[in-house]
């Protein structure tokens, strides 16, 4: 998309660079309205407003790089603030977008698993800025080299031996990288001595499923564990509990489906000697009957060791907005639990999408981070790729337990280890009289033990994004001609009523474009 609109923005030919803006922001619009039609959990119209939204924010970086099209800003410069602009942008998108790095377009990247290397180093930004750093140097390199009227001027020859070299330790610096975090020179001892068997049951959406649908839950983890799973975990929004304040969690006497759960869970866990995760929503009501006040709901994810000690508690940071907004935020906090398979952790779903917060497993040196999901039918081919991002990014095994999308485990290195269509399961059936269900099931995949490894990432807490920020600030500040933007704008705006209403071709719209 950006070598696109560079491609036509910064064009020696392009007079009327004010009028193309608004037709590329269309055409962008347009573009983006087939991608993520149908993603947002919103009506139409906001869907339509959000989306138009994002579209100019995706252009701003086109719309100052074109604006610096009006100083003696040489290309060669111009050939790297334009990068550093979008992953400024980018960054902000980010942060104040509900859905995380969910909706981020650039998703196709993730097939490239030598470009995917970076993530271990910079993470998005670092993507974000080589992407857009090809595509700023792939449209400048062209007229900067067939440049005529400046063809014998010696600075010009010297300006295009230097960016030539520049270009080429660019590239070569990136792709090293690469290189060196796929054989791991740094991490040596990376080699994982055996794997472990998971189990991930998927389990259909409660609002529809059978009355006996918690029942099932535990019977098939349990058929899981017998074919050899040693962690089995659940998806998410499969199982609906519900417990009021001072409930006693007494096992042997529960009242509540919260406390059912926790006594089955650590029966499970002792008798088929595994690390048992279960992933569901509780529902806090004022008494112990289900006929009481509501209080709030928060979706949870446990684990139970094999002794039926549960060690790991945590609550879903991020609820997706429009879909889960009656759903109470966790603190924020992921803990984590060792094993003899290394150290285990878990979020929940939308979680993952968060740089920010995964981070906090690359510090700890997780080893394997348990992620139960549900997408929809329109969302999950982007969400299964942008979320293996989180497994680079902190060098651990991410296993992605998903219903309605696909489950995928993702080694440390991107490399797919799992990747199984819940929609392609057969024997779907027709539940509650409208909607479509799957039998709960379950899938296996072996994963590395003790599998992490060092990345940069986590430990750099995005200080070369700050860093893009005061570059941005300062081009912002100094270089940026607002006086002149202003100037020649107001004489083509002029110069077109006139044109208009005389019904006479302007003499010849002004531009002053100096850059060479």
């Amino acid at each position: 998309m950006y070598y696109c609109c560079l491609r036509f923005m910064r064009h020696p030919l392009n007079n009327r660079r004010y009028l193309t803006l608004p037709l590329l922001i269309l055409f962008v619009w347009f573009g983006f309205l087939a991608g993520f039609w149908g993603m947002m959990p919103l009506s139409s119209g906001v869907a339509l407003v959000i989306i138009f939204a994002i579209t100019i924010w995706m252009l701003i970086p086109v719309a100052f790089d074109t604006l610096l099209c009006f100083t003696n800003v040489r290309r060669t410069i111009l050939i790297y603030v334009f990068p550093i602009t979008c992953t400024v942008f980018m960054d902000v998108y980010i942060l104040a977008n509900p859905y995380g790095t969910i909706d981020m377009p650039g998703a196709e990247i993730a097939t490239q698993l030598m470009v995917l290397q970076l993530l271990s180093l910079f993470g998005i930004p670092g993507l974000i800025f080589f992407t857009t750093w090809i595509s700023s140097f792939m449209v400048s390199v062209p007229f900067l080299w067939t440049s005529k009227e400046k063809e014998k001027n010696p600075k010009i020859q010297n300006r295009k031996v230097h960016l030539s070299l520049i270009a080429l330790f660019t590239v070569g610096l990136y792709f090293f990288s690469g290189v060196a975090m796929i054989s791991d020179p740094v991490n040596s001892a990376y080699n994982p001595p055996a794997n472990v068997r998971l189990g991930a049951v998927l389990i259909d959406d409660f609002e529809n499923h059978p009355a006996d649908w918690v029942n099932q839950s535990f019977a098939v983890s349990k058929n899981a564990a017998d074919a050899g799973a040693k962690i089995v975990m659940w998806s998410e929004w499969g199982v609906l509990v519900n417990t009021y304040p001072g409930d006693p969690l007494d096992t042997t006497n529960c009242t509540t489906g919260y406390c059912d759960l926790l006594a089955r869970s650590q029966e499970l866990a002792i008798s088929s000697n595994i690390w048992f995760a279960p992933c569901f929503i509780l529902e806090v009501y004022e008494t112990e009957s289900t006929n009481s006040t509501w209080l709030s709901s928060t979706n949870r994810i446990h684990i139970f060791s094999p002794n039926g000690t549960m060690v790991l508690d945590y609550t879903k940071t991020y609820p997706v907005w429009g879909a889960e907004d009656f759903i109470t935020p966790g603190d924020g906090h992921i803990s984590y639990v060792d094993t003899p398979y290394g150290r285990i952790a878990a979020v929940v779903c939308a979680d993952a999408g968060y740089p920010t917060l995964i981070q906090q497993a690359g510090r700890d040196k997780v080893d394997i981070m348990l992620v139960p999901s549900e997408d929809w039918q329109s969302i999950y081919r982007l969400t299964t790729r942008l979320m293996m991002f989180r497994a680079v990014e902190n060098g651990m095994v991410q296993v992605r337990a998903t219903i309605r999308g696909r489950s995928q485990a993702v080694d440390p290195r991107g490399n797919l280890l799992l990747d199984y269509n819940f929609f392609e399961y057969p024997g779907s059936f027709t539940c509650d009289g409208t909607d479509t269900c799957r039998p709960i099931h379950f899938i296996l995949t072996d994963i590395p033990t003790n599998a992490h490894r060092f990345t940069l990432y986590p430990w750099l807490f995005d200080i070369p994004t700050y860093l893009c920020y005061v570059v941005f600030l300062f081009c912002l500040i100094f270089i940026a001609p607002w006086e002149k933007w202003k100037c020649v704008i107001s004489a083509n705006i002029h110069a077109l009523v006139k044109a208009t209403i005389l019904e006479t071709p302007p003499a010849g719209l002004l531009m002053d474009n100096t850059s060479d």
